[in-house]
């Protein structure tokens, strides 16, 4: 797949069948969190990512907008093991890089 998908705000991440570009609110301790999501390709990974949204950790991960109806995170995103999805995820649309799936 390599057209733009929506970002979908879920209850359970889980359902099934899995919904591509699906997500959970992120749930934030202080000003770190996880990003729950199911992968934007169609391969039905899910994905937790490390969020912020004050000063960047010392660790991989990414900032996060705050809005959780069109969530942004920054950098891009690179699956570099399974599906190799490679994209953004801007104002609730996940988009794919020209190397996603290489």
């Amino acid at each position: 797949m390599s057209t733009a998908v929506a970002a979908t705000l879920v209850d359970d991440i889980y359902a099934e069948p899995a919904v591509a570009g699906a997500f959970l609110p992120p749930i934030l301790d202080a000003l770190s969190g996880l990003f729950h999501c199911i992968c934007p390709c169609g391969c039905g990974a899910y994905r937790a990512l490390p969020i912020y949204t004050g000063k960047k950790p010392s660790y991989v991960s990414w900032s996060w907008n705050g809005n959780v109806e069109k969530p942004t995170l920054s950098p891009s995103i690179r699956d570099v093991s399974g599906c190799k999805y490679h994209g953004h995820l801007t104002d609730g649309v996940w988009t794919f890089c020209a190397d996603s799936g290489r």
